[in-house]
């Protein structure tokens, strides 16, 4: 646990902002720095007062103007580091810099609107046992500026063969803390680099997607704020230049169908590149049966929820059936997500399904 006090009653503010960055939502920060010199450490006679376990009393100093933004190391324990560069002497700081004390992250924001816009300029990287492991930012940085994403794979099956006929691509790093897509999505989102993340996940996937079986098809999935913008197709362009003959499905959340004219138009714009679409999480927010029906996508991956020990629930059975039968009844493949257990699979076939996803027929892997 590091929170952070402003120690200091604000008479004055400047332009520059430092946003505590870490795994846990209840330790967020921001705090907008008064011009002068600001002391950052663990003492409660500090300016900002920082409560890491491995932050000094005394570990930092700002040097706050209108224009520029210094950092000072204070002689400090575990020192103070910049996109993961140790402080030897006064550093100028900009907007999307990664300020490192110990083990506590922060990143330098500019109260202007070309902040809205944060550019890295992370340019190497060192290693600091035991300190890094908390810098969910940095971590960040390394996997877009190395593309250090482990693509892995999980199939897509027919539910009454159960052989594969496609795999959808799920991230994976070694990297502490961001292992998962949810810790890596969420530290992006901090840094308002979601986009960039998930553009270079898909990207990665495509590039070592060596399956087993020939023509099999390729589920890639977007991120909400990608929404239905000209960059998403031309993302997409982009990758089928790439891979002229390969099978991709894209799936699009629910969170980016906000005008059914828009989703329309993308759809359009899908079949010209040869890609097709499928609705994902279908049921677990808002059912866009509306979209379903005007739209028609090639597929609708059925959320977890809906699926999970749906032999058990008979009103929910009930309801899934009749969204399976409308589905099917437009030319729509269904696919029940999260299946982990034989009834589940059964009753699924029961009710329509006839393609399944889960740990039942394996868990995510590398290719």
């Amino acid at each position: 646990m590091s929170t952070v006090i402003l120690s200091r009653a604000l008479t004055k503010t400047s332009p520059w902002r430092l946003k505590k960055c870490s795994r846990d939502p209840a330790e967020h920060a921001v705090i907008e720095l008064p011009p002068g010199r600001i002391t950052l450490g663990r003492s409660s006679e500090s300016d900002i007062q920082v409560a890491g376990l491995s932050v000094s009393k005394q570990h930092a100093q700002l040097i706050v103007t209108e224009d520029s933004l210094f950092v000072r190391d204070l002689s400090s324990t575990n020192g103070t580091f910049v996109n993961r560069k140790r402080v030897t002497q006064d550093v100028l700081l900009g907007p999307g810099d990664i300020l490192q004390l110990a083990d506590t992250e922060f990143l330098v924001q500019l109260n202007s609107p070309t902040q809205l816009q944060i550019e890295s300029k992370v340019a190497g990287t060192v290693e600091v046992d035991g300190i890094e492991s908390s810098w969910v930012i940095s971590g960040l940085q390394r996997i877009l500026t190395e593309r250090c994403i482990d693509p892995h794979y999980q199939a897509v099956v027919d539910l009454a063969t159960r052989m594969p006929i496609g795999y959808e691509v799920l991230a994976r790093t070694t990297l502490p803390n961001l292992e998962m897509p949810l810790e890596m999505f969420y530290a992006a989102e901090q840094a308002g680099q979601e986009v960039e993340l998930s553009v270079m996940c898909r990207d990665l996937g495509v590039d070592r997607f060596l399956p087993n079986e020939p023509g099999s098809i390729l589920f890639l999935n977007t991120h909400p704020h990608e929404r239905l913008r000209p960059e998403l197709l031309d993302s997409m362009h982009a990758l089928r230049l790439k891979e002229p003959e390969l099978r991709i499905v894209l799936e699009l959340h629910e969170a980016a169908m906000t005008n059914l004219s828009d989703v329309k138009n993308f759809r359009t714009g899908l079949k010209a590149l040869e890609v097709q679409l499928a609705f994902d999480d279908f049921g677990a927010g808002q059912s866009r049966l509306k979209e379903l029906a005007e739209v028609a996508p090639d597929y609708v991956k059925f959320d977890i929820g809906l699926i999970r020990d749906i032999h058990k629930a008979t009103a929910r059975r009930k309801l899934v059936e009749g969204l399976v039968s409308l589905a099917n009844s437009l030319g729509i493949a269904c696919i029940a997500e999260g299946i982990e257990q034989t009834s589940e699979s059964k009753v699924c076939q029961e009710i329509g399904f006839r393609l399944g996803q889960g740990y039942l027929f394996g868990r995510p892997a590398m290719l």
